[in-house]
């Protein structure tokens, strides 16, 4: 199933914009990579705020290993990714988190940028609304959560949902790529 020598990456999540942001974030810093990808549950709200970002980033991170190791995979990394909304300053924002997992249990943890929502899309998650379904009624894109998302509607593509994610993955590799800085 995986071919062997290669770093094999579990990613706890079938999104593209996920995937990609993982497979361009490995390869920057290993080469090739093998990724395999599970649908794994987050356990937080659909619509994740504040502090829930991180609890389903890190649950999505250990589902990818459970799955991987049900499959008869054993994964050198574990990769979770979570999408979440915060409100900072008098203002709300979309951000995401990403934990990255090794095998040996080290942990790292980086975060995407963060950019302010309108005041109109802040209005209807207040009412209860995710980000996911406010954006694809805005657009009329059903793919948006898997394409550009929201924040590649707000910036016209400048910027886009697995721009985020790699960014956040770059971050969450810091304690993979120097070990010797997070020694106990």
């Amino acid at each position: 199933m995986c071919t062997p020598n290669m770093t094999v990456v579990a990613v706890g999540s079938t999104n593209s914009a996920k995937v990609e942001a993982t497979r361009c974030a490995f390869a920057r810093w290993l080469g090739d990579v093998e990724v395999f990808t599970c649908n794994v549950d987050s356990g937080v709200s659909g619509q994740p705020v504040g502090d829930e970002v991180f609890s389903g980033a890190l649950s999505r991170a250990r589902g990818a290993r459970a799955q991987a190791l049900a499959r008869g995979v054993d994964p050198d990394y574990c990769v979770g990714s979570e999408a979440g909304i915060v409100s900072l300053s008098g203002a709300w924002y979309a951000w995401g988190v990403v934990c990255v997992l090794d095998r040996n249990g080290v942990e790292g943890i980086g975060t995407t940028p963060a950019f302010r929502l309108p005041a109109a899309v802040a209005e209807r998650l207040a009412c209860g609304s995710e980000l996911g379904d406010v954006v694809e009624e805005m657009s009329g894109d059903a793919g948006i959560r898997e394409g550009r998302g929201a924040v590649g509607l707000f910036t016209r593509g400048l910027l886009t949902r697995r721009d985020l994610f790699e960014n956040g993955v770059l971050a969450a590799l810091a304690p993979h790529v120097s070990p010797e800085w997070y020694a106990p």
